[in-house]
């Protein structure tokens, strides 16, 4: 089944005038469109096109990896406010525990599926090249993989990987890695491999594809977990 075509899409409005063409004033909001371009061009062509960065622009390569940060990173870009990782079922539920919920089960499928080690050789790639950006700037390397075997979202076996997909089993606290870090380190692992059971897509965008459909379309946890649960198996996720 094409992937495209189990959910409608979701057009805009027609634009009945340039009357929402507004001058940006504010360097906050000048900043922010320049994020939102850079993340679109990033997630298009990927570190590949970052590394081919003329020597010309080393000095800015820094800022560079900022916006790629900001790009790879879900805070700040949910309305749903941080809240933590676990909790008791009964807790209000915010769309940021949504998608970290659906970002884990869609990485738990895919380990699953996995039989020739090719997610964990795309996780692997994608920090290769990230690291020769880092270390071209001297900058401190994010270990995703170490972020989510430490957290316990990951969890090695003598067979391989296996995810847990359940948030109230993770260690985020105390010494071990923050909220923030394993959210970025389960959304690299979204963007470095590919949904394939279910049309073709990459992981990150059949996770914002479930989001941008249920999103309040449940009360409690347990209702989101079970349609988590029926969507990354192909599913409605009603």
């Amino acid at each position: 089944m094409r992937a495209g075509a189990r959910f409608p899409l979701k057009l805009r409005e027609p634009l009945p005038d340039e009357s929402w063409i507004e001058p940006l004033n504010s360097p906050g909001e000048r900043a922010g469109l320049m994020t939102g371009v850079f993340c679109f061009w990033f997630r298009k062509e990927g570190w590949s096109s970052v590394k081919k960065t003329p020597l010309a622009l080393v000095a800015v390569s820094a800022a560079v990896l900022v916006l790629v940060s900001a790009c790879t990173s879900p805070q700040g870009s949910s309305s749903g406010g941080d809240s933590p990782i676990s909790g008791a079922s009964g807790e209000r539920v915010t769309e940021l525990w949504v998608k970290d919920a659906i970002a884990a089960h869609v990485i738990q499928e895919m380990f699953a599926r996995d039989e020739n080690g090719s997610v964990m050789e795309n996780i692997e790639d994608y920090y290769e090249e990230r690291r020769e950006v880092e270390e071209a700037n001297s900058l401190e390397p994010f270990d995703g993989l170490g972020v989510l075997l430490e957290s316990g979202v990951l969890v090695e076996t003598g067979e391989g990987y296996r995810v847990v997909a359940d948030l109230d089993e993770w260690d985020t606290g105390g010494s071990g890695p923050r909220e923030s870090e394993v959210r970025e380190a389960m959304l690299h692992v979204l963007e470095a491999n590919t949904v394939d059971w279910c049309g073709e897509m990459k992981g990150y965008e059949f996770s914002d594809l479930y989001v941008d459909s249920y999103w309040e379309a449940f009360d409690t946890r347990e209702e989101y977990v079970a349609s988590i649960q029926g969507y990354v198996s192909c599913g409605s996720g009603e």
